[in-house]
């Protein structure tokens, strides 16, 4: 298999970036050629570290003709003003995730994108890991019977004790639902299907965050975005999923997604990653009264690729007139449940989902050979 090259235009060098361009060292058809920032201090340093030859303004990157794809790397409240300007520039989007803050900002960007004749596409690309792919071959295939229902939990104190720039994940856009919940339900909509409808409760009891991680350590946040997020999913097909996403838990033992099937249950331990454990219970005991699960090996192994890898399912989808699975209806879709949820939250209601999507096929084997 042979793709055609795509110059790669990076916008933003956050703490996410290098696993990006680690992961596109190994794409044969992908070339970072240019990077740009709002902070340009990290550029120089980042830009000698992985051989990346033009150093731009983001007026001067998206100007630039040779450049295919702009991968937009920056902060969740730059997503969409930048993926726009990207798009109206004539270039293909990559957006880190969520693609906007809301329903309205997507339909804006999937509508320029058909206008253009562009491809647009959000993270997380998780998904299209070993571990995810894995998963929905054992749906497909009938291992676990017919779904019934299914549990969701990412639960945590929050990330002011680790990472070194934690205020946006507690302004809008943020929270858990919004920085967390596209790899939950990204994955649940990739595994069961699009969403119908939801019932959400919200809230914030802890109104204010102090950082103990460097270099920011003692400084106060103020909480803007409900931090502890309940909802239950019904799913189209008629399923329903309880969902738990929150800052504000010390411990669990509750966490990753179940899929309860009329056979069988399958546990998926974090959509967050791309080869996390996947188990199988058929709910036997052993002699200490607890369910037995069996680990379930991975369809295929890729150690080298991560976050990025939906770029390379992007890029082979355009060469073989395919609707790439990272699609800008599946992002927007989720971006829908998550303010849908939040509004359903601020009502005490359930409320219709407004969009829909197609639920991605499978991930091509060629590909995978492909980025080996």
């Amino acid at each position: 298999m042979k793709l055609k090259n795509y110059n790669v235009g990076l916008i933003g060098l956050g703490d996410i970036s290098g696993q990006y361009l680690d992961t596109l060292k190994h794409v044969p058809n992908l070339t970072v050629t240019a990077v740009a920032t709002r902070h340009p201090s990290s550029v120089e340093q980042k830009a000698r570290q992985y051989s990346i030859p033009n150093v731009y303004t983001v007026d001067d990157l998206l100007a630039d003709d040779n450049i295919d794809i702009v991968l937009n790397l920056t902060t969740p409240d730059a997503h969409y003003d930048l993926a726009l300007a990207a798009l109206n520039a004539g270039k293909h989007i990559y957006n880190e995730k969520p693609l906007a803050f809301n329903r309205d900002q997507c339909k804006t960007l999937l509508d320029a994108a058909q206008k253009n004749n562009l491809r647009i596409a959000c993270a997380p690309d998780t998904f299209l890991g070993p571990a995810i792919q894995t998963c929905r071959r054992l749906i497909d295939t009938n291992v676990i019977g017919k779904p019934l229902h299914a549990a969701a939990f990412m639960q945590s104190p929050g990330v002011e004790h680790w990472h070194p720039n934690p205020e946006f994940y507690y302004k809008p856009g943020g929270g858990p639902l919004f920085d967390m919940g596209p790899y939950y339900l990204t994955t649940l909509v990739y595994l069961l299907g699009p969403v119908k409808s939801v019932f959400g409760s919200a809230s914030i009891n802890i109104e204010q965050r102090t950082i103990t991680s460097q270099p920011r350590h003692g400084k106060t946040i103020r909480v803007e975005v409900p931090t502890h997020v309940v909802a239950i999913l019904t799913f189209q097909s008629g399923l329903v999923c309880n969902l738990v996403m929150s800052f504000e838990v010390r411990a669990s033992r509750h966490s990753g997604i179940e899929i309860h099937g009329r056979d069988a249950t399958l546990h998926l331990a974090d959509p967050n990653y791309f080869d996390t454990a996947v188990t199988l219970t058929e709910g036997h005991y052993d002699d200490n009264q607890q369910y037995i699960w069996h680990p379930v090996p991975l369809d295929f192994d890729l150690p080298h690729i991560r976050r990025g890898f939906g770029i390379a399912e992007m890029t082979y989808s355009m060469e073989n007139d395919k609707d790439h699975l990272t699609n800008g209806r599946l992002a927007a879709h989720v971006v829908d449940i998550m303010q849908t949820i939040h509004e359903s939250a601020s009502q005490s209601k359930p409320l219709p989902v407004k969009t829909t999507c197609n639920q991605p096929d499978p991930l091509a084997k060629e590909l995978i050979t492909y980025c080996r």
